[in-house]
């Protein structure tokens, strides 16, 4: 079975020890892997130029790495730069075996994930993880994000290039723009595409924090010492 794996950014501590582990244990699962990397401040550009390696002159119906002679994959694996996973998690996706699996992703700490339903396809209802037992069957769900996504071949041919672009809308009088990974499930729904959640991939999403020791102001200093956000 042939992998495509797509990793954009740059990996964070864990992510990259995450990636390690993964990528020893994939022969013992009978995957070969073929990995493209990437990196452009655009998130947008960045998932759509992994996809284009080998294309020589864009339009529509361009295929992913349509331009490499005799390139066939199974399935595409996203994961995304901040993802802190185990090699069970890609497996566990796997077995599924369905055009479009996620793991479990939280947003905050308060463990709302990067999965949920769409109302009436606009605003987005995001699931409470801590109310999902690991021992629910895998269920199907609106949106996901990319940070751990596995994609049946055939899903990504059926969409018109560019795969991954923003599109806003209105909902009350606000616009709305949303993100690249949310317009692309709109996008494989609209195709007749399911999206299945495994409730047992837990996939960790790394962060950095900033600690500090404020100490007492200097003598004659007036007010309060503050740290503006940039």
């Amino acid at each position: 079975m042939k992998v495509v794996f797509c990793l954009p950014g740059a990996p964070t501590l864990h992510a990259a020890m995450s990636w390690d582990s993964l990528l020893v244990a994939l022969p013992g699962m009978g995957v070969h892997a073929y990995i493209v990397r990437g990196y452009n401040s655009s998130v947008v550009h960045c998932r759509n130029e992994l996809l284009e390696v080998g294309v020589k002159g864009l339009s529509p119906d361009t295929k992913p790495f349509a331009g490499l002679a005799d390139f066939d994959y199974d399935f595409l694996m996203w994961i995304d730069s901040d993802s802190v996973y185990t090699p069970s998690d890609f497996k566990k996706l796997l077995d599924l075996n369905v055009d479009i699996a996620t793991g479990l992703v939280p947003v905050d700490p308060q463990g709302r994930g990067a999965v949920g339903q769409f109302n009436d396809w606009k605003a987005m209802q995001y699931l409470d993880l801590r109310k999902v037992p690991q021992d629910k069957p895998p269920f199907e769900v609106g949106f996901c994000g990319f940070a751990f996504l596995l994609v049946k071949k055939g899903v990504f041919e059926a969409l018109e290039y560019p795969w991954f672009d923003e599109v806003s809308y209105t909902i009350d009088n606000l616009i709305v723009l949303p993100g690249e990974d949310f317009r692309w499930c709109m996008k494989v729904h609209e195709k007749g595409f399911k999206i299945v959640a495994h409730p047992s991939v837990r996939i960790g999403h790394e962060k950095r924090v900033i600690m500090e020791t404020p100490g007492p102001l200097a003598s004659g200093a007036q007010g309060e010492a503050t740290r503006g956000n940039a």
